[in-house]
C-alpha cells in the first residue's frame, strides 16, 4: 500500500504540473497568429467595405441580377460565354482574355476565381510569361483598388501566393503554370458553413 500512496503522490505532483504548462503553451499558441490573419482580423473590424471587382460585378450580387448584368455585357460585345465567360480588354498594353464565373452563396456572389493570360503566350515568347502578367496585374490592381500585395502563405492554399486584403475583400494571385495567372476575388466577411 505504501508504494501505491508514494506512486499516486508523484502522478498528482505530474498531473499538477503539467496541466498548468500545457494550458500557457496553448494559449501562447492561440496568440501566435500570423501577419496574414492579424491583417485579415484587422481588416475585417473596419467599417469599410470593398465590394467592388470589375465589368460592373460586385460581392453580393444576386444570380438574377449577375445573368441580367452579364447579358447585357454580352449584347454589348464585352464578355462571350455561358458557363465560362471569356473576357478580353487590353488595359496591361497587350491583349489579355480571362475566363471566370462567380461562386454564390445564399444566392449572392461571394468568390470570383479567374484564369488569365496574354493572348501572344507562346513557349519561345517570354515576355508574354505568367511571371510577367502576374507582375502587371498586381499594378492594375494597385491603379483600380489600391491593392498592395505581399507574397504569403495563407491557410485554403498550399503555396505561397500574392495577396491582398482590403477591407472584406481578398486578392489572390498564383501561377498555375508558364502561361496562366490563376486569380482569386474573395469575400471574406461571408462565412462559408
Amino acid at each position: 500500500m505504501n508504494a501505491q500512496n508514494k506512486l499516486r503522490k508523484k502522478l498528482t505532483i505530474c498531473s499538477n504540473l503539467l496541466i498548468p504548462l500545457f494550458l500557457i503553451l496553448s494559449i501562447n499558441a492561440c496568440e501566435n497568429k500570423t501577419e496574414y490573419e492579424l491583417t485579415v482580423a484587422e481588416e475585417l473590424n473596419s467599417l469599410e467595405r470593398a465590394d467592388s471587382l470589375f465589368l460592373g460585378y460586385y460581392f453580393g450580387m444576386t444570380s438574377k441580377e449577375f445573368f441580367e448584368h452579364s447579358r447585357q455585357l454580352n449584347s454589348d460585345g464585352v464578355i462571350t460565354g455561358q458557363t465560362t465567360i471569356h473576357y478580353t480588354h487590353d488595359h496591361l498594353g497587350h491583349s489579355v482574355t480571362s475566363y471566370f464565373y462567380p461562386s454564390f452563396e445564399d444566392d449572392q456572389i461571394y468568390r470570383l476565381p479567374i484564369e488569365a493570360s496574354y493572348d501572344g503566350w507562346a513557349p519561345w515568347n517570354r515576355s508574354f510569361f505568367s511571371d510577367t502578367l502576374m507582375v502587371d496585374l498586381m499594378d492594375l490592381y494597385n491603379q483600380q483598388y489600391g491593392a498592395e500585395f505581399n507574397f504569403t502563405v495563407i491557410p485554403d492554399k498550399e503555396d505561397s501566393v500574392w495577396v491582398s486584403v482590403q477591407s472584406n475583400r481578398r486578392i489572390v494571385l498564383n501561377k498555375k503554370d508558364d502561361m496562366t495567372v490563376q486569380i482569386e476575388f474573395l469575400d471574406l466577411s461571408v462565412q462559408k458553413p
